[in-house]
């Protein structure tokens, strides 16, 4: 009987210090997930902003071949500018995919996190 009592009490003590280090770490984990869901909405908008300049840059010079008499100066000047407004571009989108590749990692920590503790409910 006190064998008994000595188990229970100890696995009492194991789950009291677990159980802190367990919701630590799964808040940290959900905070994780708030600051880089924050960090891709704010990284995508700004890729949204640079592929609407983009666009409206290419209208322009497609507006500028259009006419009678195109000034060829300002298209190449249109051009040169819209090639560095493409790389930009290209570093953003890569920033916006690093951070859903991070946020669908947390994801799955998450819910492998979330799994185990109702698991471990039943």
């Amino acid at each position: 009987m006190r064998s008994n009592n000595l188990i229970v009490f100890l696995l009492l003590l194991i789950s009291l210090i677990i159980t802190p280090i367990i919701g630590q770490s799964l808040s940290e984990l959900e905070k994780k997930y708030e600051l880089l869901n924050g960090q891709y909405l704010i990284e995508n908008g700004v890729l949204d902003s640079l592929k609407s300049i983009f666009s409206q840059r290419a209208n322009v010079i497609d507006n500028e071949k259009k006419k009678a008499n195109p000034d060829k100066d300002k298209i190449v000047d249109l051009m040169a500018g819209s090639i560095t407004l493409s790389n930009t571009i290209d570093e953003q989108n890569k920033k916006v995919n690093l951070l859903k590749k991070n946020i669908n990692n947390v994801k799955q920590k998450l819910h492998k996190r979330y799994t185990s503790i109702i698991d471990s409910l039943e």
